[in-house]
């Protein structure tokens, strides 16, 4: 069960000084930024190179939050590089983020927790009837009682891909751009925890390959120890060839 406490609130007169006055009180400001290694065992396809590399990608990034206690502006802007690739060329991914945040501030009482999952385990057939046979399994934990702060943020972005192959197969290179949608969080508790989605789309032929999608999905969740974090990425982008990867790095900000 989770607890929301709510403050009361006296209504009263107040100027319109007064309460400009407070508006520009609540104002804040929050910057932030990170840089990160990940090993990339799965994906990186569609980049050419001809060397057997390490494959790995790194990235720095810096974020701005504008508003009030409740929510408000949020941006991002992020850098990835990957691998060389032994052709001269230098792939990279940039993503520039628009949209709104909103803070998370309740108490958490604790308490019984469970969680219920249903697995399909086949079909079973006796004499001329057939079953489905499920197991469920629940998972019941104590959860201790708690502060839970952190902030939910949505946005639309921009991506701009470099290095990306024009066909299978080929050494020649291109440059990609997408459009998304996405969705994030930052939560702590009694540890901090973070997790963001992206739906992709490239609009226009950017391809000479019909049967290369122009849809792509991304995901990231990590968690953070002091300023240090470890992440994991799931990517499935046609410019670059999907990526699976686990990395570590250090976020800062106020």
């Amino acid at each position: 069960m989770v607890l929301v406490l709510v403050t009361p609130v006296v209504w009263g007169s107040l100027s319109p000084t007064s309460a400009l006055a407070q508006d520009k009180e609540g104002l804040r400001v929050a910057i932030g930024g990170e840089a990160g290694w990940r090993w990339t065992p799965l994906g990186h396809d569609s980049i050419p190179r001809v060397e057997d590399t390490f494959q790995m990608g790194y990235h720095a990034a810096l974020s701005l939050q504008i508003g009030g206690s409740s929510g408000g502006f949020y941006t991002y802007a992020r850098f990835d590089g990957f691998a060389p690739t032994g052709l001269d060329t230098f792939p990279f991914m940039a993503e520039v983020r628009l949209g709104y945040f909103s803070n998370v501030h309740y108490f958490d009482v604790g308490g019984p927790r469970e969680s219920t999952s249903t697995h399909y385990q086949g079909t079973r057939c006796y004499g001329n009837s057939c079953y489905d046979h499920y197991q469920e399994r629940t998972t019941r934990w104590w959860e201790p009682a708690g502060w839970v702060n952190g902030l939910r943020y949505i946005y639309g972005a921009g991506r701009l891909i470099s290095g990306t192959e024009v066909v299978k197969g080929s050494l020649d290179t291109q440059y990609a751009a997408a459009a998304a949608i996405g969705v994030g969080m930052m939560e702590t508790k009694f540890t901090t925890w973070f997790a963001e989605t992206e739906i992709l789309f490239f609009p226009g032929v950017q391809w000479q390959e019909e049967e290369r999608s122009e849809w792509g999905w991304y995901f990231r969740g990590g968690a953070l120890f002091g300023p240090v974090f470890i992440d994991l990425t799931v990517l499935l982008d046609p410019a670059i060839g999907g990526e699976l990867s686990i990395g570590a790095g250090f976020m800062l900000g106020n």
